[in-house]
């Protein structure tokens, strides 16, 4: 494992273990989770975090250009959840609006209007709110 790994693996690890589920329970839109975090906690701190992590790491990508790809790809599958999830992550790790708006615009190539017209309104649900001022990043 190169050390831009290890900080990406670090990095998660950090993340996942320190009250994600408080936090992800507390972020409103997300409450399509909150079900499998009351009901599968132990589950998800003892496997989760650590596959997630392992995962990232081995994949050698920045956890900025990470977060985009994730974010990308989960408008292409049609999950709301996980976008929303994502765009929150995309902006703690160092995205712009402008830089998550346009992950959103490429899936356009990939998945069609169907996955990027919605995927833009997803991310707008969390970027408008974080744009005005409404929304800070340490919810998370």
């Amino acid at each position: 494992m190169t050390e831009s790994q290890a900080i990406n693996a670090e990095g998660f690890k950090d993340f996942s273990a320190n009250n994600l589920i408080s936090r992800m329970t507390s972020v409103p839109g997300l409450e399509e989770t909150h079900a499998y975090y009351k009901h599968f906690t132990e589950l998800h701190e003892r496997s989760a975090s650590d596959a997630n992590a392992d995962m990232y790491a081995e994949a050698g990508i920045d956890s900025k250009t990470l977060e985009l790809i994730v974010v990308a790809c989960l408008a292409v599958r049609g999950y709301r959840t996980g976008v929303l999830n994502h765009t929150m992550l995309a902006l703690k790790a160092g995205n712009t609006p402008k830089e998550i708006r346009g992950a959103i615009l490429i899936t356009l190539a990939t998945g069609g209007w169907a996955a990027m017209m919605p995927g833009l309104a997803w991310v707008d649900e969390i970027l408008v709110p974080y744009e005005n001022g409404e929304m800070e990043l340490d919810i998370l």
